[in-house]
């Protein structure tokens, strides 16, 4: 058994037929999935004996009632290239139960389960073209779009189909547990982060060294309303942060953010910009408030442009010849993701 704090997961008994059945013959939640929807209770009374005997099958059920609202599974194998020390995780919900964040709360218990306790070094999940509900629960967990199958049979549902695989590695998950909200006294280590772009690199075309006192303004105007300001620790020492800031003044644009990731020069290449990417837009998902997230992008920064393709911003446009550093005219990228 596992619990959360508004579910259990637990295995499907005999009992649970009834209920199974109520949100298993919905036309609107099996077939989207790739499954048909149940024909009776004694159909969903076989499915519990036959299909969800199978060893990692849970019952979704809500503390408040008792009762089963759903399944999540992890399977090692599946519809996903599932791989030597790998699995994937499906799940389900009723359909009066969607949008309150249930089937995201059970997945990120079943993947703290694949990590801790099954020491799997990486799992899938997948779900078919335009099952945007579900494509949501993996982004709300953290999941990276891997790669696309066309012309796939689902089998139970007999046609074809496109289906979408996005992947979680046991390391990524890791590190974006080592991530907490920036307090003060990071301040001066942030700072230092900062100024090392500002002398040395284009991601900020800031051309003088930040004061503490002028990045005191900064942090304040974060962890505040949408405006996260997060920080990747590790034994003591941070190696990178990520904020969402204000991108511009007038109130009509207080549902768009700007996003900023800056590993410490000390700390790159392992996967940090990764991990703090990721995690802040989970945040951003997870927070109505939030509509659009929006980067710019000094011309020629190939690994930021890299990152922010990997996790689904779009290309806006450029403008040329914005402004001059290290003696050269600089051309700024515009990226935006709808969230």
């Amino acid at each position: 058994m596992i619990e959360t704090k508004r579910l259990i997961l637990r295995p499907w008994k005999a009992d649970d037929a009834e209920e199974l059945y109520k949100y298993a013959c919905d036309t609107d939640v099996g077939p989207v999935a790739g499954w048909q929807p149940h024909t009776s209770m004694e159909n969903s009374l076989d499915i519990i004996r036959t299909v969800f005997s199978a060893p990692e099958t849970y019952a979704v059920v809500l503390k408040e009632t008792g009762k089963p609202v759903g399944g999540a599974s992890i399977m090692f194998e599946g519809t996903a290239p599932i791989q030597k020390g790998e699995a994937e995780i499906g799940y389900w919900i009723g359909k009066p139960y969607w949008g309150q964040g249930l089937i995201p709360e059970a997945v990120n218990a079943l993947l703290k389960r694949c990590f801790k306790e099954l020491d799997c070094i990486g799992v899938w999940c997948g779900y078919y073209n335009d099952n945007e509900k579900s494509k949501r629960v993996q982004e709300k967990c953290g999941f990276i779009y891997h790669h696309t199958e066309e012309n796939k049979p689902c089998i139970l549902m007999n046609d074809i189909r496109t289906e979408h695989f996005t992947y979680m590695k046991k390391t990524l998950w890791q590190d974006m547990k080592k991530i907490r909200k920036a307090k003060y006294s990071d301040l001066p280590e942030l700072t230092r982060i900062y100024n090392y772009e500002v002398k040395n690199g284009v991601s900020t075309l800031d051309l003088k060294p930040k004061t503490l006192k002028e990045r005191e303004v900064w942090f304040y105007s974060h962890n505040i309303k949408n405006h996260p300001l997060i920080v990747l620790e590790d034994e003591g020492k941070i190696m990178g942060y990520a904020s969402l800031s204000p991108y511009r003044e007038k109130e009509a644009y207080k549902g768009t953010v700007e996003i900023s990731v800056y590993v410490s020069e000390k700390h790159r290449n392992k996967g940090v910009a990764t991990a703090l990417m990721n995690k802040i837009l989970v945040m951003a998902r997870r927070d109505k408030s939030i509509h659009t997230i929006v980067s710019v992008i000094t011309s020629g920064n190939y690994a930021s442009r890299r990152l922010h393709e990997k996790f689904g911003f779009e290309y806006c446009g450029t403008i040329k010849k914005v402004g001059i550093k290290f003696g050269e005219y600089r051309d700024i990228d515009n990226f935006s993701l709808r969230v």
